[in-house]
């Protein structure tokens, strides 16, 4: 899913809606987080063709949706914010937008911590 809801017109990763924590309520639900770069010129906002461009998707480490619930204490914004610093991590710095490292998300930043070490 693209939880971000719209296409950014900075390229910058957009903080997570977070609607999209019911895709997450099945007990066998997991992340995977993937960062996709080069779709911003494949269709760039404003424009009215497609363009031939490379992609690039990196894919990072799956995680359980329940033990992501456990970690955020199940605050929605903690849950999303912590998949959005998830993607963010296989990202380029310039594409990582909200998620990026000056972004004040320590609760996230724990969660996402705990998520790694587990």
């Amino acid at each position: 899913m693209f939880a971000e809801g719209t296409r950014s017109r900075s390229y910058g990763l957009q903080s997570l809606l977070t609607g999209a924590t019911r895709y997450l309520d099945g007990p066998d639900t997991w992340v995977l987080p993937v960062g996709i770069t080069g779709t911003e010129a494949l269709f760039p906002v404003g424009g009215e063709t497609l363009h031939s461009v490379r992609t690039v998707a990196c894919i990072g480490r799956p995680f359980a949706a329940s033990a992501l619930r456990k970690h955020a204490g199940a605050d929605r914004r903690i849950m999303m914010d912590t998949i959005g610093l998830a993607i963010a991590e296989l990202l380029p710095p310039e594409f990582r937008g909200a998620y990026g490292d000056e972004a004040d998300l320590g609760d996230a930043r724990r969660v996402r911590r705990d998520l790694s070490d587990g």
